[in-house]
């Protein structure tokens, strides 16, 4: 098995489990990882870049795995202690990648991608080239998808609203250059985002029907 397909089962094994444990967050993860890998091949990364981030983006959200659904799904505003809450997520979703030795590359592109362009973000409160460029297009795909899905407490936005809002925080919340090719990209008459759903469902399935993930450490989500 080469090292890029192994790479590939061990982060749909954990998708599985995102499914089984939270469908809106991995449906979620899944429509990030489209945006973001459309975003790495506009601005010419590298394959194995593309490949990277596909993989973050997809385990981006896997630490809400630990945080309770009450809090994940409460329909009103966050108490100042389940926002502390809500915001551990990306430095459990770090500590879970790390547990498995064929995605550490990883970890700090799932670790980063509330960090925000002006050094405000968390966990770290870096900024700028500081945060990894698989960080800064995951940002911009998780947060123009979190506006234009419903949730418990408020309606999906419009894609145009949405982009707009982008637009307004450029270079304060988000890279500028990431926004500017993404917003480029959805100005097209048919904009050519990657479709993983269906493909990626198929091999979860395959992946659960064969007890992959199983396969994984027992502790995965323990000690975190």
């Amino acid at each position: 098995m080469t090292t890029d397909h192994s790479n590939t089962i061990q982060v749909l094994a954990v998708a599985a489990i995102m499914e089984i444990e939270d469908l809106h967050v991995y449906a979620h993860c899944l429509r990030v990882a489209g945006y973001a890998v459309t975003i790495a091949q506009r601005m010419q990364l590298s394959l194995a870049e593309v490949i990277a981030i596909e993989q973050a983006a997809l385990l981006h959200d896997v630490g809400k795995v630990a945080v309770a659904g009450s809090i994940l799904n409460k329909p009103a505003r966050l108490t100042n202690r389940e926002y502390t809450c809500v915001k551990q997520h990306s430095i459990i979703g770090e500590k879970v990648v790390q547990k498995i030795p064929e995605l550490l590359h990883l970890a700090p592109l799932v670790r980063s991608h509330h960090e925000r362009y002006d050094g405000k973000g968390y966990p770290d409160g870096i900024g700028g080239d500081k945060i990894p460029l698989g960080g800064r297009i995951i940002a911009v795909a998780d947060a123009f998808d979190a506006m234009t899905s419903n949730r418990p407490y408020r309606r999906a936005r419009s894609s145009s609203a949405s982009a707009n809002e982008l637009l307004i925080c450029s270079g304060t919340q988000f890279d500028p250059d990431v926004v500017k090719v993404f917003v480029g990209i959805m100005q097209e008459e048919r904009a050519p985002w990657r479709t993983l759903t269906e493909g990626t469902r198929s091999l979860l399935q395959m992946l659960l029907s064969f007890d992959y993930a199983k396969q994984l450490p027992l502790n995965l989500f323990t000690g975190i």
